[in-house]
């Protein structure tokens, strides 16, 4: 597992954090947002913004980062949305997940894809 970022030298120190506190895997700068891309580069419209102040700050989401001890700021580059891509053990794309602002992960899905892979894994190939 690993995590892709798309800016440095704007919130150092809130990426340092987040590396150190929440996701402890290798982070990986995409100079030319490629992953994004590949994500559909979405950014965040008025609709979502109108969604992540009303459900976000003060919903479910805000209850969510406030149990988790997450605090947000408004430093960099914000709308562009991300998500998530698993791959096989040939590094072919097998799942992908598009970001919905104020959203959680399906969680339920990736585990079903990653144990997938695993159960992949411990089965003999076929000759």
């Amino acid at each position: 597992m690993f995590g892709v970022v798309k800016e440095v030298d704007v919130d150092d120190e809130g990426l340092q954090e987040f590396h150190s506190k929440f996701f402890h895997y290798p982070l990986y700068l995409d100079d030319n947002l490629d992953v994004y891309k590949a994500l559909g580069e979405r950014k965040m419209g008025f609709f979502g913004l109108m969604k992540l102040f009303s459900k976000g700050i003060f919903g479910s989401m805000g209850s969510r980062l406030k149990k988790k001890q997450i605090e947000g700021n408004l430093k960099g580059e914000g709308l562009l949305q991300g998500g998530l891509i698993i791959f096989d053990k040939g590094g072919k794309a097998i799942y992908s997940y598009q970001e919905i602002t104020g959203d959680e992960l399906p969680m339920e899905a990736v585990y079903t894809v990653v144990s997938s892979i695993k159960s992949e894994d411990s089965c003999p190939e076929e000759k």
